[in-house]
């Protein structure tokens, strides 16, 4: 008997952390989306626009920025910006974003190289 209930009172505070794990997730999956759509509009109105970016390591960064109607590389670091030259726009190719892949895609392709693994340890 006291076990039953035990157990039902373990079963509902499982039930109750799930649905308070879920309600988290929901809220942290929407802010993210609204600051990122915030970000996105808030730069998209401005006359500097960073056009292209590459990671040199974990601190340095070279970008291709344009401000008005003129190109400038520049190296960003930790502490300091230096503006490496101007850049012509002309020589300069503007490649549109490739469609981002969808979690359900990523998630499969995970998964399917899972399954690979297990299939290659079981094989050996």
């Amino acid at each position: 008997m006291i076990y039953c209930a035990s157990m039902g009172n373990s079963v509902i505070q499982l039930i109750t952390v799930t649905l308070i794990f879920v309600f988290v997730l929901a809220v942290t999956y929407f802010t993210t989306r609204w600051i990122g759509s915030y970000q996105k509009k808030r730069m998209s109105y401005g006359n500097i626009k960073v056009v292209e970016s590459f990671r040199l390591s974990n601190n340095k960064l070279l970008e291709i920025v344009k401000a008005g109607d003129k190109c400038f590389l520049i190296a960003v670091c930790k502490d300091t910006v230096t503006c490496l030259g101007e850049l012509d726009e002309n020589t300069l190719e503007f490649k549109e974003p490739a469609d981002k892949e969808s979690f359900g895609t990523v998630f499969n392709r995970f998964r399917l190289s899972g399954r690979e693994e297990a299939d290659d340890e079981e094989g050996k």
